[in-house]
């Protein structure tokens, strides 16, 4: 029984440990600590492809691109590099690259492709050492707003 109770206390301490890890880390360690995979992404309106009306943009990947990894690094620049799977096998390792950096009270993440030329301001929905949630908005030549949200876990 007192080894059951020491297990307890230990495991209590353990979990409240591990709880404040995040509060210990500000949000750009917790940008750069590890390379980030998509888990899911929807736009709102739905987008038309052909005959197709895409709204959850992470389903209508192809395989091949859904372990893709974006990386953030500590000196402020990013890449987004070919997971295991390629979609065409001599196709680089890095398929962009560029420039991220975060506003005054870190609630939009910047990101400046460097290697397309676009640049990303998004809303930090959510950011802990495990997920992170973005949302930002792309405008078509009709001036049509379409808001992506984006989620990624390591």
């Amino acid at each position: 029984m007192k080894t059951f109770r020491t297990f307890i206390i230990l495991l209590v301490f353990f979990i409240i440990n591990s709880c404040e890890k995040d509060k210990d880390l500000t949000k750009s360690e917790m940008l750069t600590q590890k390379a980030w995979l998509m888990k899911s992404g929807s736009v709102n309106p739905p987008l038309q492809q052909g005959n197709a009306i895409i709204s959850d943009t992470y389903n209508s990947l192809p395989d091949c691109s859904k372990d893709d990894l974006l990386i953030f690094k500590s000196n402020g620049s990013y890449t987004q590099e070919e997971g295991k799977t390629k979609c065409v096998p001599t196709d680089p390792v890095v398929f962009d690259m560029g420039n991220w950096s975060l506003n005054y009270d870190e609630t939009v993440l910047t990101i400046v492709s460097t290697y397309y030329g676009y640049i990303y301001e998004c809303q930090i929905l959510k950011l802990s050492s495990s997920e992170l949630s973005i949302q930002y908005q792309l405008y078509d030549s009709l001036g049509t707003a379409y808001t992506f949200t984006e989620s990624y876990r390591h």
